[in-house]
C-alpha cells in the first residue's frame, strides 16, 4: 500500500493557487487538503479535500486528521484601503500564529512554504 502525503493549500483559488493545484492534482502520492472560501467554483477541486472558511476559524483538528508533510499558504484577506489592509493583516498576522501555535503544540512539522498573494 502506498503512503500519501497530505499536502495543504490554504488559499489557492487566486492565480498561483489554481496553478499549483493543477500541477500536485496530476502527481501521484499526493492528498491534497484544500481551505478555501465558499465564493469558489468547486468543480475543478473534486479531487481533492476541500475545507470551506476562512484560516482564523478554521478547525485546524483536520491537520491531526491529515497530517501534512507541506503547506502551501497563501491565504490573506483582501483590503481595499490603507485602514482596511492594517486591520486585515493584524486579523492574518493572529491567524498565522494560531496556526503555528497548533503545528508547535502538536508537534506537527510539515514544511511551510508562505506566498503572499498574487501581487507579490
Amino acid at each position: 500500500m502506498t503512503t500519501l502525503k497530505n499536502v495543504w493549500i490554504l488559499g489557492g483559488t487566486g492565480y498561483i493557487g489554481r496553478a499549483l493545484v493543477s500541477v500536485l492534482s496530476e502527481m501521484p502520492g499526493i492528498r491534497l487538503n484544500l481551505l478555501i472560501h465558499t465564493q469558489t467554483p468547486f468543480k475543478y477541486l473534486e479531487h481533492a479535500n476541500v475545507f470551506t472558511g476562512s484560516l482564523q476559524s478554521f478547525d485546524l483538528n483536520w491537520l491531526k486528521r491529515y497530517p501534512p508533510s507541506v503547506i502551501f499558504h497563501m491565504a490573506r484577506l483582501a483590503g481595499s484601503s490603507l485602514v482596511m489592509r492594517y486591520f486585515r493583516s493584524t486579523t492574518g498576522a493572529r491567524s498565522n500564529r494560531r496556526l503555528l501555535n497548533f503545528l508547535h503544540t502538536e508537534n506537527l512539522k510539515p514544511v511551510i512554504v508562505y506566498v503572499s498573494g498574487s501581487l507579490m
